[in-house]
């Protein structure tokens, strides 16, 4: 007995130690558990398929736990590329905002792949006045598969397609390389070369782009990044220039656009170029 009073006085500071190590460890522990338990009470499913919603969950999960490098992982490529190009940029503009003052969130499947998110964000509150107002933010993620893993594209963002279609006309060549598909509106990048000796416009007034689907249904154009008071992209004799087409349609698996209208200012002759998609 006497041997075991002796072992602990010659070492009770490695022992206080080794029990405030143990006490931390399970205190973690418990306290891991009980965020994912407020997480996860704090999520209804509406038509869920449990097998694609793993993915979501953990994204989120991230977000609550400050976690933004692994968060900016679980994006996508593309998605990183056209909204969030850095890591620091991700977590001041979304995943900090996603992420604090946790409410209720709404998981709701709206296709294979898609998923309505719906979160209850709770703002700064003046205790002194009477009215407390909560807001929803509503975000739609995408489930894509990227070098055989499961990633997302959130922030609205649906995904992009290659188009590759093009068309002459005259000396030029207008083709619509691919689309960026976000839940409002789609952009399209599309490049011109100008192989006439003269200078060529490229009518941006308003009304005068908009695409149609097969069901003969209109969408207004505009070209991004024009200056207000500029109503034409001038594209110089012998030179290729890339340019960006907003349309502004809302997603749909039903309904896609088919065909591009805009009009050419060449020869101080004004034409309507038709591109098929």
């Amino acid at each position: 007995m006497w041997k075991i009073q002796r072992y602990i006085n010659q070492n009770r500071v490695k022992i206080i130690i080794a029990i405030f190590t143990i006490t931390f460890i399970f205190s973690l522990i418990y306290s891991i558990r009980n965020a994912n338990m407020t997480v996860e009470n704090n999520i209804k499913y509406s038509n869920i398929e449990i097998e694609n919603i793993k993915i979501v969950e953990e994204f989120i999960h991230a977000c609550y736990s400050n976690e933004f490098e692994k968060a900016y992982g679980i994006l996508s490529n593309d998605c990183k590329d056209n909204i969030f190009q850095t890591e620091s940029k991700f977590e001041e503009e979304y995943g900090k905002k996603s992420g604090i003052n946790f409410g209720k969130k709404e998981i709701e499947r709206l296709d294979e792949d898609k998923y309505k998110i719906t979160y209850e964000i709770f703002p700064e509150v003046d205790y002194n006045k009477e009215n407390k107002r909560e807001e929803l933010f509503i975000d739609v993620y995408t489930v894509v598969i990227e070098n055989g893993q499961k990633k997302l594209n959130i922030n609205n963002y649906i995904g992009e397609k290659q188009i590759g279609k093009s068309t002459e006309f005259m000396e030029n060549r207008i083709k619509v390389e691919n689309k960026q598909i976000y839940l409002n509106y789609e952009i399209y990048n599309i490049s011109i070369k100008n192989n006439a000796q003269e200078n060529i416009f490229l009518d941006c007034s308003k009304d005068s782009t908009y695409a149609e689907d097969r069901d003969n249904n209109n969408y207004n154009g505009e070209f991004v990044n024009i200056a207000q008071n500029n109503n034409q992209i001038q594209i110089n004799s012998n030179q290729n220039q890339n340019i960006s087409l907003i349309i502004f349609k809302d997603y749909s698996t039903q309904t896609y656009v088919e065909k591009i209208y805009f009009n050419l200012l060449a020869q101080e002759q004004q034409y309507k170029i038709e591109l098929d998609l």
